[in-house]
């Protein structure tokens, strides 16, 4: 049997899902009048998104595919090898660590650590 509040949780209203995908509330009407976002109606006007239907709205800029290995050689290094100093080595480090950063248009990742302890506090609060 299914409680009220598990069933609550599964869905979300209009309000919340446009809050979750950062659009505004006529962008998620839209996209259930067009049928692209399944929702139920409870009621004469309630209507309820199930989060997990959330995801169907979303999808990447570019199809993702992985790296061929031509692309990757020069992103090895190659262990173990007597033949290089580990001052080559670390030079090797530094150039590949250069080539992304400067792919990556000079940004940094963002640290996670901030975003570990939340997801930590997050799971605790659900214990």
């Amino acid at each position: 049997m299914i409680t009220h509040e598990a069933a609550e949780s599964e869905y979300c209203t209009i309000a919340e899902a446009a809050q979750l995908l950062r659009v505004s509330k006529p962008t998620v009407a839209r996209w259930i009048d067009s049928g692209r976002l399944p929702a139920v109606r409870r009621g004469p006007r309630a209507i309820r998104i199930r989060r997990a239907d959330l995801g169907m709205v979303t999808q990447p800029v570019r199809p993702r595919r992985p790296m061929t290995l031509a692309e990757l050689e020069p992103y090895i290094i190659h262990r173990g090898d007597p033949t290089r100093s580990p001052a080559e080595v670390m030079a090797s480090i530094r150039a590949i660590n250069k080539r992304i950063l400067a792919r990556r248009g000079g940004k940094l990742l963002e640290p996670s650590l901030p975003l570990i302890h939340e997801a930590r506090r997050e799971r605790d609060a659900r214990l």
